[in-house]
Order: structure tokens, then C-alpha cells, then sequence
């Protein structure tokens, strides 16, 4: 029983390490994936029944001016 807690928090701890290394390496990509899940959020709290009412203004306010490496110039 305790090596399946020992292994189960291995688990979790390998895969809050290799999100937070992404992050730093991906600083940009990170920011974006939060700004969906609150968007998402707020979107589900305004409306009730799911429908992501928030998605399309936050979309339209971060593809107006694109930044980073993955922009073509």
C-alpha cells in the first residue's frame, strides 16, 4: 500500500515538473492556455449552460497583433 502512494506521488510530481518546465520554455504558450481556461470559465458563469460566449473576444484580441517566434513578418 505504500509504495502505491509512493508511486502515485511520483506520478504527480513528474507531471507538475514537466508542466512547469514547459512553461519556462514556452512562457507564451502558457499564458494563452490559462487565458483559455478563464476565459472558458467566465463564459460557463455567465451563461449556464457551457456555451463559451467570452471564446470568440478573447481570440479576436490576441489574433490582431501577433508576437513571438511563430509569427510570419
Amino acid at each position: 500500500m505504500q509504495l502505491r502512494a509512493l508511486l502515485l506521488h511520483l506520478s504527480l510530481f513528474s507531471s507538475l515538473l514537466l508542466f512547469f518546465l514547459i512553461s519556462i520554455f514556452s512562457t507564451e504558450g502558457l499564458s494563452l492556455t490559462l487565458g483559455n481556461v478563464h476565459v472558458s470559465t467566465i463564459g460557463r458563469m455567465l451563461n449556464g449552460n457551457g456555451v463559451h460566449a467570452a471564446r470568440p473576444q478573447f481570440a479576436k484580441n490576441h489574433m490582431d497583433e501577433p508576437q513571438g517566434r511563430n509569427t510570419l513578418h
